[in-house]
């Protein structure tokens, strides 16, 4: 088995919290009739490639901030299992796929505007 894993807490803006989908479109949306304020959320999303055998699990979940203000815990992690053992070349090109994997998935589950907190 081989896995790539990308971990890190984005801090939204003041008032970043009242509309979480505008910085993370994965999330699913609150109803209009909840409150403004979050308070707190956790969601875990794990889907399976059997075409290119890897699975991926992405944890998204609120966490203190030393500011006050709201952050993300965004933790991604994909994995490959395979049935023999594996050559160094070939565990390297795994990881490779993994670590490119894991890329576009970051970048499609953020916007425009949690890129330019990154800044």
């Amino acid at each position: 088995m081989v896995g790539a894993r990308y971990i890190d807490q984005i801090v939204l803006p003041e008032g970043g919290d009242t509309n979480l989908v505008e910085y993370f479109p994965c999330l699913p949306p609150r109803p209009e009739s909840m409150p403004l304020l979050l308070d707190g959320f956790h969601v875990v999303t794990q889907a399976r490639d059997p075409k290119d055998n890897f699975t991926a699990v992405l944890t998204m979940a609120s966490v203190p901030s030393t500011d006050h203000r709201f952050a993300v815990l965004y933790d991604l992690n994909v994995v490959r299992a395979f049935e023999r053992p594996a050559s160094l070349d070939e565990l390297q090109q795994h990881a490779d796929f993994l670590h490119a994997r894991q890329r576009r998935i970051f970048e499609d589950s953020i916007t425009e505007s949690t890129r330019r907190l990154f800044e």
